[in-house]
């Protein structure tokens, strides 16, 4: 029979194994093999977030709605306005129509034609519109809005989501909000945000898990960012490491059937 003294080896012999191994699962990706963008924890990288709000600028591909108004604003121009019959009572709505900026940066508006407004702030573009405008009706005033404008969230390795800019001066909080949330199998400690600077991506690590963090949460998104919320443990990782441990299992009883044959 076996002493407690050999039972005690054989368990440390195991763990042992075990821990030996674990890098090993890591290393193949057994454990979180979902995870993106790892990274030494005491990386942060680039520090490029800030609470000031951007002006969208426009760029080519963009799809942009004009909408065109008289008398400074007082009277909505007439093909931009849709009556239905709701009841016995008609209602007005205007009707902003898409307009794409093409591979010149320009989009094809009517009565002004092709005009350029690749490079142009929405406000510069309002203005130079309404300049544009101003020969063909009284004291012109233009809307403009771009309306694909997007960032994509990965959350916690669950899936991917698109999250469609509606205002220049959403912040982390409200993107992450807006596509879901943190899930269960997320990190909330560790977010990273990507974002192309001069044409190089850059990314920062944000702790979002402390109220402490609440001025990054609150720092503004731009255009085409990327935020990954890494994956905490991986519920799948029972069913990858099932077939080792019963391996080893298997390996622990042999060795106890060996001890005893030769006892």
């Amino acid at each position: 029979m076996l002493t407690r003294a050999h039972y005690r080896n054989t368990i440390f012999k195991i763990l042992l194994l075990i821990l030996i191994a674990s890098p090993l699962f890591q290393a193949c990706g057994i454990i979180n093999p979902n995870r993106m963008l790892d990274a030494d924890k005491e990386y942060i990288g680039a520090s490029f977030l800030n609470t000031s709000t951007p002006d969208f600028t426009i760029a080519q591909g963009d799809i942009v709605q004009v909408l065109v108004f008289t008398k400074n604003g007082y009277a909505l121009v007439e093909p931009q306005i849709s009556t239905q019959n709701n009841g016995n009572t008609p209602e007005t709505n205007s009707v902003p129509l898409d307009y794409s900026i093409d591979i010149n940066g320009e989009a094809n508006l009517p009565l002004v034609g092709h005009v350029k407004l690749a490079g142009l702030t929405i406000r510069e573009a309002e203005t130079f519109l309404a300049q544009k405008y101003a020969s063909n009706y009284i004291d012109p005033f233009v809307n403009v809005k771009i309306t694909n404008k997007y960032i994509t969230v990965y959350r916690g390795g669950t899936d991917a989501r698109q999250v469609i800019l509606s205002r220049p001066d959403m912040t982390i909080l409200e993107a992450i909000g807006a596509a879901g949330g943190v899930p269960e199998n997320g990190k909330a400690s560790t977010i990273t945000v990507i974002r192309k600077i001069d044409g190089q991506p850059q990314t920062e690590i944000i702790d979002l898990s402390e109220i402490e963090s609440i001025a990054k949460a609150n720092t503004v998104v731009m255009p085409n960012d990327v935020i990954y919320v890494e994956p905490a443990f991986n519920a799948s990782i029972v069913r990858e490491v099932a077939p080792i441990l019963s391996a080893f299992s298997s390996i622990v009883l042999i060795y106890v059937s060996l001890v005893n044959l030769n006892r």
